[in-house]
């Protein structure tokens, strides 16, 4: 049997082994438990429920969020996929897969169609796609101006080795004081996203987990200097309704690392679907939550909002890159700040060109569909 001390010689044992022990070393004895305490707390994005991650980020209650306008019909291709009834996440997210490459697509050929107005208008060569008011405005930090004009990133439908492909932002409305070339827009999928949050109160934590996709400029390494603007989350059928926390764990913390990056817009945006529903959720510039309904695609009407919603983010996002908007600070820029996700963001541009949808884009659906998925 071990023999039973005292707490008065237990006392005396510990006094003596304290008095072997230098400052230094009871210094750093402190130091470590102070590090230990101040440490931040693992918290999985996906355990993470809706109302807790508004808790944690200070955010505000939800708002409905709906759909300004439908400008875009859905391509045929997109129309027929819709009908099938998928049960197994892998098919959910081919949906998916081919929901983003066809909102791609039509962004792309946007652009173009732009791009041969400028040409054929030497006046209207500044002109955006979408008019001045709704001009989103970046960070003065943002602003990247090399020495040397570069060249133009050239678009291609291959996929390279860390995104789907690339988006190029549209031209601003006003002469840019810089002369550097908007970054292209990439789709990362399983994107790791982490952010360290201090809650009210004081309790430290380490938001993380894995975005089925996110979409942004730069590449992965990229993730800290706030260049993810958008995710995405997929589940399946029977825990579609378990994503809405986890996907707003996602968009708090991109938000959190444009902050922590000195971004001006910090507007983030996101859908979770099981590929048969969509909703979609964005966090305002002022931390206010908005929610849309969730659209089924089993009913055809529900599938033409959740085409130019995604659209629509596509297009907000690509005008939310360095460099497409460089207005000086000011009333201005604070003004258009503000108002981007009013004007822009659920407001899909409308198309001033006959916009229906040919043979000739159902084709070239069918072709990124082989070339990306």
């Amino acid at each position: 049997m071990a023999p039973r001390y005292s707490n008065r010689v237990e006392k005396k044992w510990v006094a003596n082994q304290l008095r072997h022990l230098s400052l230094d070393q009871v210094a750093k004895f402190v130091e470590k438990l102070e590090d230990e305490n101040d440490a931040p707390q693992p918290l999985a994005a996906r355990d993470l429920t809706f109302d807790r991650v508004v808790e944690i980020f200070g955010l505000k209650e939800s708002q409905p969020w709906d759909l300004q306008k439908e400008d875009y019909d859905v391509p045929a291709s997109l129309s027929i996929l819709a009908l099938f009834i998928f049960k197994l996440k892998a098919y959910n997210r081919l949906a998916i897969d081919h929901l983003i490459i066809a909102c791609f697509a039509k962004h792309k050929k946007n652009l173009s169609k732009q791009s041969k107005k400028s040409t054929n208008n030497p006046t209207s060569a500044t002109s955006p796609i979408l008019e001045q008011s709704e001009l989103p405005i970046n960070d003065p930090h943002d602003q990247i101006a090399p020495t040397t004009p570069s060249k133009a990133p050239e678009s291609t439908s291959q996929p390279t080795n860390d995104s789907y492909d690339q988006i190029a932002p549209t031209t601003p409305s006003k002469t840019p004081e810089s002369t550097s070339q908007p970054l292209p827009i990439k789709v990362f999928p399983e994107m790791s996203l982490s952010v360290q949050i201090e809650e009210k109160g004081g309790k430290k934590w380490l938001i993380s987990g894995i975005a089925d996709w996110a979409m942004g400029y730069g590449n992965r390494a990229a993730l800290e200097d706030g260049a993810v603007l958008l995710a995405i989350e997929a589940k399946r059928e029977d825990l579609y309704s378990g994503a809405e926390g986890q996907l707003l764990a996602y968009l708090a913390t991109i938000r959190q690392l444009r902050i922590q990056a000195n971004k001006e817009n910090v507007m983030t945006q996101g859908f979770y679907s099981d590929g048969k529903r969509y909703t979609f959720i964005c966090i305002r510039n002022d931390g206010t939550v908005m929610k849309s309904e969730s659209y089924d695609t089993f009913f055809k009407r529900n599938l033409k909002p959740v085409f130019n919603f995604l659209l629509g983010m596509l297009t907000t996002a690509a005008n939310s890159l360095p460099n497409t908007s460089p207005l000086k600070p000011g009333k201005e820029r604070d003004e258009n700040i503000k108002n981007l996700d009013w004007d822009v963001f659920v407001r899909v541009v409308e198309d001033t060109d006959d916009d229906t949808d040919s043979v000739e884009e159902d084709e070239s659906c069918r072709l990124w569909i082989t070339e990306v998925v």
